[in-house]
């Protein structure tokens, strides 16, 4: 004769973290030297993808939608620039 069983389970779904920037303040860079410095985040859905939300960056640095903001800098000065990054909300 066919058996069967059953049991009441529950899974708990923990909610994902809220997306942050998570890098610190960049390190300083020298004028005519390669410079290369990998943004990061927390929280959120990879992939990520990164962009200049106000300001703009210096002369010859570009910041890559993967976050690596990289280049040679052909100014001196500081510079101000506020980068965003937005997940993929899946």
């Amino acid at each position: 004769m066919p058996q069967s069983a059953s049991k009441a389970l529950s899974l708990n779904v923990a909610a994902v973290a809220p997306l942050a920037v998570s890098s610190g303040a960049l390190p300083d860079a020298v004028e005519f030297q390669p410079y290369s410095q990998q943004l990061q985040a927390s929280g959120g859905t990879a992939p990520f993808n990164w962009s200049i939300s106000a300001g703009a960056l210096l002369a010859g640095i570009t910041l890559s939608a993967q976050g690596l903001l990289a280049g040679t800098p052909t100014v001196g000065g500081a510079f101000n620039f506020t980068v965003q990054v937005t997940d993929s909300g899946a």
